[in-house]
């Protein structure tokens, strides 16, 4: 894929489908401001994969430091990243996923924050890698730990407690009928 950026007069080739190979293996193609010729020999190979940051991450609109748990009522989660690529920083794409929600990679984007919504209980790593102009992966990317606290309705003293109290209440009416 070329652009302005790799130095085509025009991002709109009016043929490229009629591009023509010359003896010299240059590749013409006709742009709507003239003649492009790609020469395959001076093309620049960007052979280095972009550093992948986690900027941040929102939980319900609010910017939180580096946290390994939250509380059980957190209805959105954003994540914002970044890579850098000095060559053609407009061209990164990124893929991520939700270990423990995802169940694959998510498709090409280049948008940079990904939210989540209602969250269950659990434990999840955020894992973003990206990719340069050339395609060269960055598959180390970043990722970043954090767990949903159950409701407390969910914990296991809570159901402990509702089993005792159900148990109570059973043996009560069984006392209360034996008399």
């Amino acid at each position: 894929r070329f652009d302005d950026g790799d130095g085509m007069l025009n991002r709109q080739a009016t043929g490229a489908r009629h591009s023509i190979l010359t003896k010299e293996g240059h590749i013409m193609v006709p742009t709507l401001q003239g003649l492009a010729i790609i020469d395959p020999d001076k093309m620049f190979q960007n052979t280095t994969p972009p550093h992948v940051v986690i900027n941040g991450m929102y939980f319900n609109s609010k910017l939180v430091d580096i946290m390994t748990a939250f509380d059980a009522g957190v209805h959105q989660y954003i994540f914002d990243y970044s890579a850098t690529s000095y060559v053609a920083p407009t061209n990164v794409q990124f893929r991520y996923m939700l270990d423990g929600y995802d169940k694959a990679w998510s498709n090409l984007t280049t948008e940079r924050k990904v939210t989540y919504t209602n969250l269950p209980k659990g434990s999840y790593t955020f894992k973003v890698k990206a990719s340069n102009n050339d395609g060269i992966w960055n598959e180390a990317g970043a990722n970043m730990s954090f767990a949903v606290k159950p409701y407390y309705y969910e914990t296991w003293w809570f159901r402990t407690l509702g089993l005792l109290t159900l148990a109570g209440i059973g043996y009560g009416l069984f006392a209360w009928r034996s008399k």
